[in-house]
């Protein structure tokens, strides 16, 4: 594993990173680990989730400026995430930048620009599962590694790694975006992907081309475990 792998691994606490796709004209501006690291410790610290943010919908728009008038210089896929900037404060606006992981031949780095608040999730965003999760276990390999997730009906899930380290957790959405979060620390856990509510299941994908993780098995409860729930899942109302 590289030291921008370790790195991300690093970072999990904060969020997790997928692959953008930029224009062919945009001039490549790569991090260096340390500029990288410093920024995501130094967001961390305003609290859990808040460096990340991901996209709600297919080819968000990525503008050289807070204004709809402004460059697009990218766009990048449903439920793809960017490092936010969490000190700019922007009406309607966020600031992001891409993550300097992933192959080279598949990545161009940019550096600040902005995206519209509408167009993706930030941490707060997310809704917490109460009732009727319909999926019951998945199996995520990371490399050799496979990691297991038991869940209840009620979202809560068992997180059990290979080690045979446990934590508790529970399922989180925004949207079709699922967060995992530790019970005890509120912190997004190693596993992150989209509801697909038409086959109730989940999918990842162009991440798994960064990180290696790869859903390998979903299980759902059968039907007699689910008698009484008609929608898929029911999520706590905001307050």
């Amino acid at each position: 594993m590289g030291a921008r792998s370790l790195l991300l691994r690093c970072v999990l606490c904060v969020g997790c990173a997928v692959i953008l796709i930029l224009s062919e004209s945009l001039a490549a501006w790569d991090w260096t680990d340390t500029e990288f690291l410093q920024h995501a410790q130094a967001c961390a610290k305003r609290g859990p989730g808040v460096c990340v943010v991901f996209a709600l919908r297919e080819d968000v728009k990525i503008y050289s400026a807070p204004n709809p008038a402004a460059k697009v210089v990218a766009t990048f896929p449903h439920w793809d995430g960017l490092l936010l900037d969490p000190s700019t404060n922007v009406a309607d606006w966020v600031k992001v930048r891409s993550f300097p992981v992933g192959p080279a031949e598949k990545r161009i780095n940019i550096g600040w620009a902005w995206v519209r608040r509408s167009d993706v999730a930030l941490y707060s965003d997310y809704r917490k599962v109460v009732r009727c999760w319909p999926i019951k276990t998945v199996h995520l390999a990371i490399g050799d590694t496979v990691n297991s997730y038991s869940f209840e009906l009620s979202g809560g899930v068992t997180e059990t790694l290979q080690s045979g380290k446990i934590t508790k957790g529970h399922v989180y959405l925004a949207g079709s975006l699922i967060a995992i979060r530790d019970v005890m620390q509120g912190h997004p856990m190693g596993f992150w992907g989209r509801y697909v509510a038409s086959r109730q299941t989940i999918e990842n994908g162009d991440q798994a081309d960064i990180t290696g993780d790869e859903i390998t098995a979903v299980i759902n409860f059968k039907a007699e475990e689910l008698v009484g729930c008609t929608n898929f899942p029911l999520l706590q109302r905001n307050e």
